[in-house]
């Protein structure tokens, strides 16, 4: 270590501590996690280097220590109390977002007008579900609200509505303001189904909240009123049909918290390899309708590219990573929904890729796609013309092969569920130079069909 080297490490410190201090609760949380291991692996090689200043008998070198130790102490500070003050931020921003606008209006007289208006004797009725054919009553009382005379169906049985009373419609007003700051594009609420739990005995079953009337990605907003209850989340049954109710995770719903689901669309899709940015744009669009990130990674400097995409197509979220492919695995958790490896194609590289990246991928629903999983000299595009391209002797679908310990014949279409038992699925489409999707938790994708 020379005084050069501590002198242009300083500066790159200063940057990044700045820049973790700058975010606040509406950025993604991911951006700060990377950027927050980045100058933490950065600080720790460094004092790697500083131990071995201090071992030195040189008088320069420990006057060197002495100086660069000092600084680094107070740059750790100060990294210290960025991390704390974002993690606050945040942490009340969660806060706001689940106790929503509601605060002291959300007392016992809203739940007195709520049982006024709906849960009264005259208009609660007993639940009833149809299972072949024969009616059953389920434990909890319901009643039904509608501001355009829509119905409701589930469980079999088709729910006629009353008219919003002035009374409710600002609860529903309020829970739409909120739920329009996660979805702008979502449309008003027309609908309230009322569950009255009498008692701890009082239930509903498990239900996925998936009836094809609701449409797709559309948000469930859950007002808990009057005593705690449990809330348990069980992961759908995966797409071998294999269900997954030993993993079971509980939160408990006070008076006047809100809690809103949504359809498992994709929030983060990561992009191996962006190059020039042709596949970067078809992921930009997608995002756009999920409001996910995109987070791309590439040993050269393509964050233009990215910012020039964002630009073009008015979408701020997404980030861009130069480093190793496989080495910014490390940086994510079991969090990504997408992931599109499209980087060396040889077999040494991707083999690593394929084992940094595949515990990344959610369990729930995810997507891995390989491109050029045929490639070869030349190859024939979709409208028939002639392309150049090259032998990587199979590079790509030889390392899918090995981690399912199956052989597959990339130049002929395929499709293949629950790969030698997995939970995995996939499917090939061998032209111009082959792309390949693997992917769970939802039915094979239409546009490989």
């Amino acid at each position: 270590m020379t005084p050069e080297s501590v002198n242009n490490f300083f500066p790159r410190l200063r940057s990044q501590i700045d820049f973790i201090g700058k975010l606040d609760e509406n950025d993604k949380n991911k951006s700060f996690q990377i950027h927050l291991s980045a100058v933490s692996e950065d600080l720790q090689q460094f004092q790697v280097e500083l131990k071995k200043l201090q071992a030195s008998g040189s008088t320069q070198d420990q006057l060197l220590f002495r100086h660069a130790q000092t600084r680094v102490e107070r740059y750790a500070a100060e990294l210290q109390q960025a991390i704390q003050v974002h993690r606050k931020h945040c942490k009340e921003h969660d806060q706001r977002r689940l106790r929503v606008v509601f605060g002291d209006n959300m007392s016992a007289q809203t739940l007195e007008s709520v049982v006024e208006h709906g849960l009264t004797s005259e208009i609660l009725s007993k639940e009833q579900s149809i299972v072949r054919g024969t009616k059953w009553n389920q434990p909890r009382l319901t009643c039904n609200f509608s501001s355009n005379g829509a119905t409701y169906t589930y469980s079999n049985v088709k729910r006629e509505a009353l008219p919003i009373p002035d009374d409710l419609q600002w609860i529903l007003d309020e829970v739409w303001t909120e739920v329009k700051k996660l979805d702008p594009k979502h449309p008003a609420f027309n609908y309230i189904l009322c569950n009255y739990y009498r008692n701890g005995e009082d239930k509903i079953g498990l239900h996925s909240d998936d009836e094809s009337e609701l449409g797709p990605n559309t948000f469930i907003a859950s007002l808990s009123l009057g005593a705690t209850r449990h809330f348990d989340i069980h992961p759908k049954a995966s797409c071998d049909g294999s269900g997954g109710s030993e993993k079971k995770f509980r939160i408990d719903l006070h008076h006047g918290d809100l809690l809103w689901t949504k359809a498992c669309d994709p929030s983060v899709i990561v992009e191996l390899g962006v190059r020039q940015g042709e596949s970067s744009r078809a992921f930009f669009l997608a995002a756009k309708e999920t409001n996910a990130i995109v987070i791309g990674v590439d040993l050269d400097d393509c964050q233009p590219i990215y910012e020039k995409i964002g630009d073009q197509l008015d979408y701020p979220l997404h980030e861009f990573l130069k480093m190793d492919s496989s080495a910014s695995a490390k940086y994510f958790g079991k969090e990504v929904d997408v992931l599109f490896l499209d980087t060396s194609h040889l077999r040494e590289p991707t083999q690593h890729e394929i084992q940094a990246w595949l515990p990344r991928l959610r369990d729930c629903k995810s997507l891995f796609l390989f491109h050029d999983t045929n490639l070869k000299e030349t190859y024939v595009r979709r409208d028939g013309t002639i392309g150049e391209g090259w032998d990587n002797q199979r590079g790509v679908i030889s390392v899918i092969q090995e981690t399912f310990n199956v052989w597959f014949d990339e130049t002929l279409p395929f499709y293949e569920k629950f790969i030698n038992g997995s939970d995995w699925c996939i499917s090939h489409d061998p032209l111009c130079n082959g792309l390949t999707a693997l992917f769970r938790g939802f039915e094979r994708p239409s546009d490989l069909d």
